[in-house]
């Protein structure tokens, strides 16, 4: 386990009973508090740290994508602002605590750059994914929803199409999930995505994208991949960016 939760976890401990770890939360604060943490990075340094400490073996800045790509904004902007909104949703076909997630990438696209707004992940059966696919809509009014042509996601934009949402499309993956995401990485390298400073979604999302491809979950870099392909098919209607000017 980390020691510093990364993610909303449940923990059983048997006889019925379980402990829920909020992100941020450290394992035994009474033992080894944030300052004495903090002091271990520094003389460890961050990859023996993330993986004598954080149970996370992987090479500071990313085995693919290199979290310093990213460049960071300070709070999103008004809706109105941005040219065009896109939500891509990588969907897991059953729940359960060794299964993949439903994530929900949403990303807002102005001038050359683009914002990762939001990132929702959760582990939904197929009436709680339809809750939660109309609230996300709500929230961001996205001009396109990317969901992922296969599994669950056939059967989420079926619904979805037949309720009358003109804004939903598949894309079928082609390739592995590294060729997939190998493929859009010179987008990334170009400086253009920007994360916010901060979001309770933050740490994971990088502490995933860090870990690819051999982290123990990778749907959130899927959906991210999922989406930078979409600004390349041409029928979807959304404002096209030159990536290679």
């Amino acid at each position: 386990m980390p020691a510093s939760a990364t993610e909303l976890q449940t923990v059983a401990l048997g006889d019925e009973m379980e402990w829920t770890r909020e992100i941020g939360e450290l394992l035994h604060p009474e033992r080894i508090g944030q300052d004495e943490l903090d002091r271990i990075r520094v003389e460890l340094g961050s990859r023996a740290y993330q993986a004598q400490y954080q149970q996370s073996p992987a090479p500071d800045g990313g085995l693919l994508v290199r979290t310093d790509w990213f460049q960071t904004y300070q709070a999103p902007l008004p809706r109105k602002r941005y040219e065009a909104v896109v939500q891509s949703w990588d969907t897991a076909a059953v729940p359960g605590l060794d299964n993949d997630w439903c994530v929900c990438s949403t990303w807002g696209l102005i001038g050359k750059d683009i914002h990762l707004l939001e990132v929702h992940r959760e582990q939904h059966e197929f009436t709680d994914l339809l809750k939660a696919t109309r609230t996300l809509k709500d929230r961001w009014r996205p001009e396109l929803i990317v969901i992922e042509g296969a599994f669950s996601g056939i059967d989420l934009a079926n619904v979805l199409r037949r309720e009358g949402w003109r804004e939903v499309q598949t894309l079928k993956p082609k390739g592995d999930k590294v060729q997939r995401m190998s493929t859009q990485t010179p987008k990334l390298e170009k400086g253009h995505v920007l994360l916010p400073k901060s979001a309770p979604w933050l740490s994971s999302f990088l502490a995933e994208v860090a870990a690819f491809p051999q982290g123990k979950y990778d749907d959130q870099v899927d959906s991210m991949s999922q989406f930078l392909r979409a600004l390349d098919a041409q029928p979807f209607q959304i404002r096209q960016i030159n990536w290679y000017r």
